[in-house]
């Protein structure tokens, strides 16, 4: 009973805290559907009077047209774009607070004919290579993860090259290559709870790498779930 009742109290705190968030940035109507709830989850006459202020003053509050975007904090996608590259790329998007996301991606590629700086220009070679990903992500209008985003992003990946006339006669070589980049983008979220992301990277930094040469950017046309 003592644990249920702590519980119920932590819930209404943190509905408490996104409430004033919202109140704080100026998104009354937002605000006001969560007091409501945090009133439902445990009623107290002050925070009654304080609704019913909040009520007038969301109806004289000009019309935001932004704020019926979606309110899912979770999102599971796939860059479309990276499968004509022979590449999958799967990633989940979490929101931290309205300003702020962080997100995992997981790739495999299998690209084939690729031509190498090392360690020799005749070189070709079939690539594979599997990694995994971090992005920080901060958003314009603090809507995590709607709307536009900045932010940084963090891969590090295992490349395995299977060398066709190789100078050195080694059969394969395999790399740990990371990657520094910074990306621009921007999310659409459907009230059925679909998305369409669009995002552009630019890499600044690709270290711990011996063959290759540096990274330059990447498209990203994803689509996925929220929830």
């Amino acid at each position: 009973m003592c644990f249920f009742a702590a519980a119920v109290l932590a819930d209404y705190k943190t509905t408490i805290q996104q409430a004033n968030h919202y109140y704080g940035i100026g998104d009354y109507s937002q605000a006001l559907e969560l007091y409501r709830e945090a009133y439902e989850e445990q009623p107290n006459p002050k925070l009654a009077y304080f609704i019913k202020k909040l009520e007038k003053l969301a109806d004289t509050k000009p019309v935001d047209s932004k704020s019926d975007w979606a309110k899912q904090q979770n999102i599971i996608s796939i860059n479309s774009m990276a499968v004509l590259f022979s590449q999958i790329n799967l990633s989940y998007t979490r929101a931290l607070t309205p300003g702020m996301s962080l997100g995992f991606n997981f790739f495999y590629s299998w690209n084939s004919g690729m031509s190498l700086l090392y360690p020799g220009p005749a070189t070709f070679a079939k690539a594979t290579a599997t990694g995994i990903g971090l992005d920080v992500d901060y958003y314009y209008d603090n809507k995590a993860p709607n709307g536009l985003y900045g932010g940084v992003g963090m891969n590090e990946a295992s490349e395995t090259y299977s060398l066709v006339g190789n100078l050195l006669g080694a059969n394969s070589i395999t790399d740990f290559t990371g990657v520094l980049s910074v990306h621009l983008g921007y999310r659409w979220i459907f009230g059925w709870g679909g998305c369409l992301g669009l995002q552009g990277s630019y890499g600044i930094l690709r270290f711990n790498s011996g063959l290759g040469g540096p990274y330059l950017e990447e498209e990203n046309l994803s689509f996925g779930w929220a929830f």
